[in-house]
């Protein structure tokens, strides 16, 4: 069984793959926890709820609109740990 460490990295490989395949990315391996995904162009307001649908997806579980705001933190890591909570 993976470690709470182990499916959070796992999670985070899954976004950054999702969203290499979804949307534009120059550099998917450039893509970092911090990198914001709005300020950089990479989702716009729709974006957010394709990643949201992917995340309830993987993770079997519906997103609360409150926890949907913190994707509106912009960043990766802010969708690793959103999904980390539906785990």
């Amino acid at each position: 069984m993976l470690s709470t460490k182990d499916r959070a990295e796992t999670c985070k490989d899954q976004i950054r793959a999702f969203l290499a395949s979804n949307f534009y990315i120059a550099d998917a391996d450039a893509l970092e926890s911090h990198t914001s995904l709005l300020d950089q162009g990479i989702v716009d307001s729709a974006g957010v709820l394709e990643v949201i649908g992917f995340i309830e997806e993987i993770s079997a579980q519906s997103i609360e609109s409150l926890e949907a705001h913190r994707l509106h933190q912009k960043t990766m890591s802010a969708a690793g740990q959103l999904q980390k909570w539906t785990l």
